[in-house]
């Protein structure tokens, strides 16, 4: 009996530590031919009362006390989040871009025909409209605003968008601090955004944008640095497209977005508690 005893603890603990077993339970039976170690004898019961009680009565020792982080907070983390809409706001962005608009009329912004298809390089140089005043070789109208990713090229302009708290368009971000350093994770409502545009702009793209959030005082006095920050895109289809693969995206319309992101990550980062 003592030996089946044995073999059965045995089996037990082999059970318990073996993968296949897949955490679901542990099947308890002897294992024949195998011969278990011997196990120590186990404590008699005044011991272990004995034991007990002085653990009991020890005098722990105290604590010693948690330092204080660089932002005053004592073992834990710093959160901050904030949000605002990248609903466009031409009016908003006419001293630094007079004459910014944004065509709401569908029928005025120009989209992808079957003909400019049948022969895309002659119609890309021709369409001087495009190439001069736009930079792309698209046919559309440099005042749209496009969805991207639905067909190619221009084929579906945003006429307006939902700006209910609940919904609409926005960058969100979620920034966390803790002993002078600090992580912000931001995103766009968009089909797209680039680390870094070739022409498009000098500031817009996101390795830009870290630096200029790392050189804003209030930023750099709690940590911030480039390497703290990371810019993702939702990619919706049905969002404004910032790569511009899609249809041209107007310049004021990108420097606003731009601003918008820089103000929501320091928003969330001065916010942190």
């Amino acid at each position: 009996m003592h030996a089946l005893v044995r073999r059965t603890l045995l089996a037990g603990l082999t059970g318990a530590l073996t993968v296949s077993a897949a955490w679901a339970g542990v099947g308890l039976g002897p294992v024949p031919g195998v011969d278990a170690p011997s196990l120590p004898s186990a404590p008699s019961a005044t011991r272990l009362a004995t034991d007990v009680t002085t653990a009991a009565l020890a005098t722990p020792a105290p604590p010693a006390a948690a330092a204080a982080d660089d932002d005053g907070d004592v073992g834990g983390v710093l959160v901050g989040a904030a949000k605002n809409s990248i609903y466009p706001r031409p009016q908003d962005m006419q001293a630094r871009f007079p004459g910014a608009r944004w065509e709401r009329d569908l029928t005025k912004c120009r989209t992808l025909s079957a003909d400019f298809l049948a022969d895309v390089p002659t119609n890309a140089l021709n369409a001087l409209d495009g190439v001069a005043s736009t930079g792309s070789p698209w046919p559309e109208n440099p005042d749209c605003i496009y969805q991207g990713g639905f067909g190619i090229g221009p084929m579906n302009p945003v006429k307006d968008f939902d700006t209910t708290s609940e919904g609409g368009l926005n960058v969100r971000s979620v920034a966390l601090r803790q002993g002078g350093k600090v992580l912000v994770l931001s995103v766009l409502d968009a089909e797209g955004w680039l680390w870094d545009y070739k022409s498009k702009c000098t500031d817009c793209g996101a390795k830009q944008i870290s630096a200029a959030l790392a050189a804003d005082p209030e930023l750099k006095a709690v940590g911030f640095t480039p390497a703290s920050y990371v810019l993702h895109a939702t990619h919706s289809h049905a969002a404004p497209d910032f790569i511009g693969g899609w249809g041209f995206v107007p310049d004021w319309y990108m420097a606003q977005v731009t601003d918008t992101i820089k103000k929501t990550v320091k928003q969330a980062v001065l916010a942190a508690q």
